[in-house]
């Protein structure tokens, strides 16, 4: 395993909220740029908006987007936001906010 003095080494190392924050919202910033980027290479993809309600009886939208590679296709969920309007076409408000 590790020694004695590289184990000190982790138990300095800050793991506040916000470092932790900090860390997944680059990580998440790196994944957006890697899958616009290969998104930019293929002439053709799809985009699929979902709404749904989920287990806690909350409105759920979400924006997937497929495309071919290398014979494969692949599929990433670009993001999913809760919706805060509880009424039909709550979609269609969320999308004439942005």
């Amino acid at each position: 395993m590790i020694g004695e003095n590289e184990s000190k080494k982790l138990d300095s190392i800050s793991l506040s909220h916000s470092t932790v924050e900090r860390h997944i919202v680059a990580m998440s910033d790196d994944t957006r740029e890697q899958i616009v980027n290969q998104v930019k290479e293929f002439p053709f993809y799809s985009i699929h908006l979902d709404e749904c309600i989920d287990i806690a009886s909350q409105q759920q939208f979400s924006v997937f987007i497929r495309y071919i590679s290398n014979d494969d296709i692949s599929e990433y969920l670009l993001f999913c936001k809760v919706l805060q309007l509880h009424t039909k076409g709550g979609m269609d408000n969320f999308l004439s906010k942005r």
